[in-house]
């Protein structure tokens, strides 16, 4: 599979991602192959193929790049692709960005595409990515959804320990286990623990255990970077209706629970669900 990958992002123009992910990927591309020519015909031609309206286009020249403008150059991979046996498929990050209407119509697009040709989207978003896409097309239950939630222990402790002993490095047993307990499940705070606890260990030259006074002098560096990086950011970004559903989550958690339901948010702040 000749496989691209975008990732979404707010306030960013897109206008040249998907030629250069194409460009990325045209080495790994065997040489002489139809999908190979035709990767660098389009790279050459450019031309303003918009992705989800917000997200990338191969080069720039057209000012209102269409659908059908990404639907040619897919189905054009995509032909070339099955005539050497491959398929294309395009990897979207952060689909939760983009409007309805994009939405819909990008589900319109896979549709047609997957149908006829070797195509396929694989999308990641948030939680409620499967209900826009349910608002945005009527055939929505066609679509394969694969629900990913926080690491249980015996992941997150696997997630941390396999790579190190790739590494020939090895974490003692309490260390591994406090910062596993630190993160929580949540993959990027583990990763962010242990880097750190990493990090810590490597002002000694040599040494190959991680050890708990490693992740004791990780653990102030990684909620810094958690406090500043991820909480105020997005507290700093968030409306005054969305500070107050934050402050009622936080008060509803005062007594220890880590999770709340929306419904009790909504009565706590004299709202009904909606």
């Amino acid at each position: 599979w000749y496989a691209p990958y975008l990732e979404l992002r707010r306030g960013v123009a897109v206008d040249a991602a998907l030629a250069s992910v194409a460009d990325r990927f045209a080495d790994q591309l065997p040489p002489g192959a139809k999908l190979t020519r035709v990767a660098g015909r389009l790279l050459r031609r450019g031309g303003g193929l918009q992705v989800l309206g917000s997200g990338a286009s191969v080069g720039g020249s057209r000012s209102r790049p269409t659908y059908e403008d990404l639907a040619k150059v897919l189905a054009t991979l995509a032909d070339a692709a099955r005539d050497g046996g491959l398929g294309v498929a395009l990897v979207v990050d952060e689909l939760q960005s983009v409007s309805l209407a994009s939405l819909g119509a990008l589900v319109h697009l896979v549709q047609d595409l997957r149908d006829r040709l070797p195509f396929a989207l694989v999308g990641a978003g948030l939680p409620h990515l499967p209900s826009d896409i349910a608002r945005a097309a009527t055939y929505a239950e066609r679509f394969r959804y694969e629900p990913t939630d926080n690491l249980h222990d015996q992941e997150a402790t696997a997630a941390v320990l396999e790579p190190a002993i790739a590494e020939g490095v090895s974490w003692e047993t309490e260390a591994l286990a406090r910062v596993v307990d630190a993160a929580g499940g949540y993959p990027y705070f583990l990763q962010l623990y242990a880097y750190e606890a990493w990090e810590a260990a490597a002002h000694e030259p040599g040494r190959t255990t991680i050890s708990v006074s490693d992740v004791e002098a990780a653990e102030p560096v990684a909620r810094r970077q958690i406090e500043a990086g991820i909480y105020t950011a997005r507290f700093d970004g968030a409306n005054e209706t969305e500070r107050r559903y934050l402050f009622a989550m936080a008060a509803l958690m005062a007594d220890g629970g880590d999770q709340v339901r929306s419904g009790d948010v909504a009565q706590a702040l004299g709202r009904g669900l909606s």
